[in-house]
């Protein structure tokens, strides 16, 4: 696992809307008339979604991005936030978590 710099930050946002579609399964949720999983038809291409990402490349030392590695593969990442982007009190929040079906055990 590492804390990925912004010259990576484009792994995280090609898996990121993979993580989108696996949550669609849990949730029921569809994509937009754009067929991007977004709540709003304003993003209407990856790119829209991938501008909205950078947040977390725009605060360091307050949200951390990080990639998981598996034998040099990106196999997901999890994506942790503290104040103010969390709850009053706590230190850490893991605001996303996300592995790649195929490096799930038992998948």
């Amino acid at each position: 696992m590492e804390l990925t710099p912004i010259d990576k930050a484009y792994i995280i946002k090609n898996i990121y809307p993979l993580f989108l579609y696996d949550l669609s399964g849990h949730y029921g949720n569809h994509p937009n008339r754009y067929g991007i999983y977004e709540d709003s038809d304003q993003i209407k291409t990856l790119s829209d979604q991938y501008d909205i990402q950078n947040i977390w490349w725009e605060k360091p030392n307050v949200l951390f991005p990080f990639l998981i590695w598996v034998d040099d593969i990106p196999a997901g990442f999890i994506l942790i936030a503290t104040p103010p982007h969390c709850n009053k009190g706590t230190d850490y929040f893991v605001n996303e978590f996300f592995l790649l079906q195929s490096f799930r055990a038992g998948e």
